[in-house]
């Protein structure tokens, strides 16, 4: 069953629940159900090296299409795909 956050609308603090999905709406009325919880977040968020080549090459090519360089050019210039690229993108 998955786990869902809610907060308190009276007093702001969080409450976790482990409940079915058809379920997470059947709670008490001063609770509301937070979309993104924090928790997740935290743990489907791997720390990455920033030296590392892993954390390095995607932050290179964030900056490079922030400063007006298109993915076609770089994938030109670096000698991969827009696929490949986009892949390497999204790994942080």
């Amino acid at each position: 069953m998955p786990l869902y956050v809610y907060e308190d609308k009276r007093t702001g603090m969080t409450v976790e629940k482990i409940m079915p999905v058809a379920m997470r709406d059947c709670v008490e009325a001063n609770l509301r159900r937070v979309t993104a919880p924090q928790r997740v977040c935290v743990v489907s968020c791997s720390a990455v090296d920033p030296s590392s080549a892993d954390g390095s090459v995607p932050k290179a090519l964030r900056d490079l299409e922030g400063g007006g360089m298109s993915a076609g050019a770089i994938a030109k210039e670096a000698g991969f795909s827009v696929e490949q690229l986009k892949k390497i993108w999204r790994t942080n």
